[in-house]
C-alpha cells in the first residue's frame, strides 16, 4: 500500500480501518508514532505487536493507560531490557506475569519478581506455554506444591528440573514428573520404583517409557499399574500377551482397547468369560479373522453388533452377521458398504420389509436383485397390497419405489401416516398435481419433501430445456 494511502487511512472515522494501518508491515516510522496516541485501545495494541515498532514507541506504549497494550508491550521479545524492568514494577499483576514469561528478562529481575509475585500468579505461569526455561527452573523450587506440580506437568521443563521433581516430598509432584515425556529415562526408572502406586502407574503411562520398564512394571502388584502398562502402545507384544491372562479384567480390557495387542493376545480374549472384555476385541482392528469370525457367534447381541464398527471385518464375517436372529444386526449388515454382494442377495429374500428396501439401496446389491425385489413389491400392488388403508412398513416401502404407479401414490396421498404421505410427497413418479396439494398440508416434513420433489423437478425441466436450446442453434 503507497505511503500516502496509509497516512489518509491513519486519520479515517472507523477504528477498524486505524487498526488495519497499525498491523501494517509496511507502515512508515512517523505513521507508527502517530498512532500511538490513538484514542482507541486496540490501534494501540496493534502497534505494540507490529515488528516494525520502534524502541522509542515501545517506551511510550509501556506507560500506556490500557493494560492490554502494557501486557502486549511486555511480551515482545524484541524489547530492551531497561523498558522490561520499568514494567517489572508495573501495578498489574498480569502485566508483571508477562515480563516474567519474556525470555529477555534478567535473572535477577526474575527472581526478585517470583519472591514478590502472587501465589495465583505463580501457579498460572507454571502451566503456561510462553513461559521461560529459567523462569520454570526457579519456579521448581516453589514452597507451593502446586506451582511445583504444574512445572513438572510443563512439557517446557528441562529434563534437570524434571529429574529434581521426581525427588518430590509431594506425591503428586513425583506423579507429574513421572508422567511427563521430558523426563529423562534414567529418572523414570528412579520413579518406576516409587513407593507410592500413582507414581509407578504414571510411568506406566509415560508413552517414552522404555520397553525393560514396561516389562517390569508388567508384573507389579498393583492393578492400576498393570492396567496403565496394557494400555501403553509401546508395551512389548510379550508382556501383552501375558497380561490377557491377568486375573483382573480391567487389565485385560486394557489389553483387548491396545492396537499394538498381538494377535494371539486378542485371539484368547475373544473367548474371555467378560463380555466387556470381548466387546473390545470385537471393535479391535487388530482382532485376526479367526477370532472375529468366533465373536459373530457371541451369545451377547452386543458384542455382535460392536463387529459392524470394526473395519477390518471382511465378508466371511458379514456372511455370518447377514444371518443373524437380531433384526438390527441384519439391518446394519444391508447398509454396510462392505457387505459382499453374496450377503446381500441371501439378505434379500429376508421377512423384514425395512431390511429389503436398505437392500436396494445398497451399491454393493446387484442389479438383477434389485429388479426383482421391485418386481416383488410391484406384484404385491397389483394383488391389492395397498387396497387396505391401515399404514404398514410394507406399504411405506412400496411408496418410496420410484416404480410404484402413479394412480397407487395418487390413492394413497392422504394417508392417515405422516410416514407414508412422506414417502410419496418424495417420490419421483407421484403426479405433479398430487405434489401441488401435498406441498400446502399440515405436517412440516411433508409439506418440504412435497416442495423439494417440486423444485427438483423444476430444475431438471430447466436444464432439459436448456440443453435442448443449445441442441437447435445454428
Amino acid at each position: 500500500t503507497p505511503i500516502d494511502v496509509l497516512t489518509e487511512l491513519a486519520q479515517d472515522p472507523d477504528a477498524g480501518v486505524r487498526q488495519d494501518v497499525a498491523r501494517n508491515r509496511q507502515i512508515p516510522a512517523q505513521l507508527l508514532t502517530a498512532l500511538s496516541n490513538d484514542k482507541d485501545t486496540y490501534v494501540r495494541w496493534e502497534l505494540a505487536r507490529n515488528s516494525l515498532a520502534t524502541t522509542e514507541l515501545l517506551s511510550v506504549l509501556a506507560q500506556d493507560k490500557s493494560i492490554v497494550v502494557r501486557q502486549e508491550v511486555a511480551k515482545n521479545n524484541k524489547i530492551p531490557v531497561d523498558i522490561l524492568t520499568q514494567l517489572a514494577q508495573d501495578k498489574e499483576p498480569e502485566v508483571r506475569r508477562r515480563v516474567m514469561e519474556n525470555v529477555r528478562i534478567p535473572t535477577e529481575i526474575l527472581a526478585e519478581l517470583m519472591k514478590q509475585e502472587a501465589l495465583s500468579c505463580r501457579r498460572a505461569m507454571a502451566e503456561s506455554s510462553d513461559v521461560s526455561v529459567y523462569a520454570l527452573t526457579v519456579l521448581g523450587k516453589d514452597k507451593d506444591a502446586v506451582v511445583r506440580m504444574r512445572v513438572a506437568e510443563n512439557s517446557k521443563t528441562p529434563s534437570l528440573v524434571l529429574a529434581m521433581l521426581s525427588k518430590d516430598e509431594n506425591t503428586n509432584v513425583r506423579r507429574s514428573a513421572a508422567n511427563n515425556i521430558q523426563t529423562p529415562a534414567d529418572t523414570l526408572i528412579e520413579l518406576a520404583a516409587d513407593e507410592d502406586p500413582g507414581v509407578r502407574s504414571r510411568v506406566a503411562e509415560n508413552s517414552m517409557t522404555p520397553a525393560q520398564i514396561l516389562i517390569e512394571l508388567a508384573k507389579d502388584d498393583n492393578t492400576n499399574v498393570r492396567m496403565s502398562v496394557a494400555d501403553n502402545k509401546r508395551t512389548p507384544a510379550r508382556s501383552l500377551s501375558e497380561l490377557a491372562e491377568d486375573s483382573n479384567h480391567r487389565v485385560r480390557l486394557k489389553v483387548a482397547e491396545n492396537a499394538s495387542s498381538p494377535t494371539n493376545a486378542l485371539a484368547l480374549l475373544a473367548k474371555d468369560k467378560n463380555p466387556d472384555v470381548r466387546r473390545r476385541v470385537a471393535e479391535n482392528r487388530q482382532t485376526p479373522v479367526d477370532a472375529l469370525t468366533l465373536l459373530a457367534n457371541d451369545r451377547d447381541s452386543r458384542i455382535r453388533f460392536c463387529l459392524l464398527m470394526n473395519s477390518a471385518i471382511n465378508a466371511q464375517v458379514l456372511a455370518v452377521l447377514a444371518a443373524d436372529e437380531d433384526r438390527d444386526i441384519r439391518r446394519k449388515v444391508a447398509d454396510c458398504c462392505r457387505t459382499p454382494s453374496e450377503s446381500l442377495i441371501s439378505l434379500s429374500k429376508d421377512l423384514d420389509v425395512d431390511i429389503l428396501k436398505v437392500v436396494c439401496n445398497n451399491p454393493n446389491t446387484p442389479r438383477q436383485t434389485v429388479i426383482e425385489l421391485s418386481e416383488a413389491a410391484l406384484n404385491a400392488i397389483c394383488l391389492g397390497g395397498c387396497k387396505g388403508s391401515e399404514p404398514s412398513p410394507g406399504r411405506r416401502f412400496l411408496f418410496t419405489l420410484p416404480q410404484c404407479p402413479a394412480s397407487v401414490l395418487a390413492k394413497n396421498f392422504r394417508s392417515r401416516s405422516w410416514l407414508e404421505r412422506f414417502a410419496i410427497a418424495g417420490n419421483p413418479s407421484t403426479p405433479e398435481s398430487v405434489l401441488q396439494r401435498m406441498a400446502q398440508e399440515g405436517n412440516q416434513l411433508v409439506r418440504r419433501a412435497a416442495r423439494a420433489n417440486l423444485e427438483a423437478r423444476k430444475q431438471r425441466d430447466t436444464g432439459t430445456t436448456s440443453v435442448q436450446n443449445e441442441t437447435n442453434q445454428p
